[in-house]
């Protein structure tokens, strides 16, 4: 599908339009629990247009200076998209880059794309936003974003948002180390000029051989090389030539998205590249974590779970091995393609009284009766904390079979932890429960 410019004269501009005011009514839904946001198709216009002017005013290769947080698809999914804001702040607090796939799958493809524009158009170097394979018509005409505008306002609003996306960045450069893209690497390309030399506005990307590999190839897990992708488009990659590609460009680290990962975010290739993922419970389908990726100033990565609300499974894999700590942290300036995660400090965590941000719901619980010390628990640290303390203090009180069951239970829990979480834990028998 084939989206033109609407030769329409409109009354009114982006300046006529209170965006604080038309953010806040976005918030407040957070609240309200309203399905959707009450907007008006010329507010959506409006947005969109000034929006892509805002892009293109930008380069095709944008440079990001650190530190930034990174984030995946969201894929209308206009709460979890609020829960990011919330725990990783808001411009121009905190600058992000979003790599991509805003639209379809979810029902608010409509508030996801008018906050992040608000955004964009208030504090353009705090919030980027890459072009992903949905941001074109021709897929999201297929998925729900075309139905979700016709539904709601009509066809001019749908093409004004598409307008918008013909105009988005296709790759950014964090701190000159990170590359940044929806898909993947570009199989032969001579320079990363070539990238920032795509003339936008772009129609159809899929027809730039550089623009489909950006926003479309994957890694390949199973082998190494080069190799035809499932998705009739775009490449699959093995480790080889994403090692040559960042050697070749001076680069370390490559960040994408484009694929669910269990945990919101995932390695591959030695730890040279890295898959965000930050729609939890994609499509209600999967009990898939989200994830954020910080990159701080002396480019240091650590990530954020953002857990699914109401998750059928108490824990993700990584939580099974770093439970209730902070942020994994991940060197990622090393130049021998091994980057160094370090180690899980939950007693020093406790200690400060800080809250250990894991979790998806971020919920600090508020028992009168427990130490100071273990006030910023996550909801879910202090439910396996009070657990195992139970087993322990009520063994003794047990029948044979109940005890026996007691150290079964008191097994489970201990087996999902490190050695480390283990002496930690085994502390919780003196928190007054």
């Amino acid at each position: 599908m084939e989206i033109d410019n609407p030769n329409t004269s409109r009354s009114d501009s982006v300046s006529d339009i209170d965006l604080q005011e038309l953010l806040q009514r976005l918030w407040a839904i957070k609240t309200t629990k309203e399905p959707f946001c009450s907007i008006s198709a010329d507010e959506c216009i409006n947005v969109a247009e000034y929006a892509s002017e805002v892009f293109a005013s930008q380069e095709t290769l944008v440079e990001i200076p650190v530190p930034v947080t990174v984030c995946g698809d969201t894929h209308g999914q206009f709460m979890d998209l609020l829960r990011i804001l919330t725990t990783g702040g808001v411009p121009p607090q905190t600058t992000y880059v979003f790599l991509g796939d805003y639209v379809d799958r979810g029902k608010n493809s409509i508030e996801v794309l008018i906050v992040l524009f608000i955004y964009k158009i208030l504090f353009p170097t705090q919030m980027y936003m890459i072009r992903g394979n949905h941001e074109e018509a021709r897929v999201n005409s297929t998925y729900g974003f075309l139905s979700e505008c016709i539904n709601r306002y009509g066809f001019e609003v749908y093409t004004a948002f598409n307008n918008s996306f013909n105009n988005m960045p296709v790759a950014a450069i964090i701190g000159q180390r990170i590359f940044c893209c929806h898909g993947g690497i570009v199989k032969d390309l001579d320079s990363l000029q070539a990238i920032a030399d795509i003339a936008r506005p772009v129609k159809q990307p899929n027809e730039n051989a550089i623009m489909s590999q950006l926003t479309w190839s994957d890694p390949n897990r199973d082998s190494d090389g080069w190799t035809e992708s499932a998705r009739g488009v775009g490449f699959m990659f093995g480790k080889t030539p994403l090692w040559q590609f960042l050697e070749k460009f001076d680069l370390d680290l490559l960040a994408r998205a484009h694929e669910v990962v269990q945990d919101g975010y995932e390695f591959f290739g030695m730890r040279r590249c890295v898959t965000i993922f930050s729609a939890p419970k994609y499509c209600d389908q999967f009990d898939n974590a989200g994830g954020m990726m910080r990159v701080s100033s002396d480019l240091t990565c650590s990530f954020i779970i953002i857990r699914p609300i109401n998750s059928e499974f108490p824990l993700t894999r990584v939580e099974y091995h770093a439970f209730a700590v902070a942020p994994v942290e991940v060197d990622a300036c090393g130049r021998d393609g091994s980057l160094t995660t370090s180690g899980p400090n939950w007693v020093s965590a406790v200690a400060e009284g800080r809250a250990l941000p894991l979790h998806s719901s971020i919920l600090h619980i508020e028992a009168k009766n427990l130490p100071t010390e273990s006030k910023n628990l996550p909801i879910r640290a202090y439910t396996l904390g009070q657990q195992l303390f139970n087993v322990t203090r009520k063994k003794k009180k047990k029948s044979p079979p109940a005890r026996q069951q007691a150290s079964e239970t008191k097994r489970q829990y201990l087996s999902w932890l490190s050695p480390s979480e283990n002496h930690a834990f085994a502390q919780t028998k003196n928190m007054t429960i």
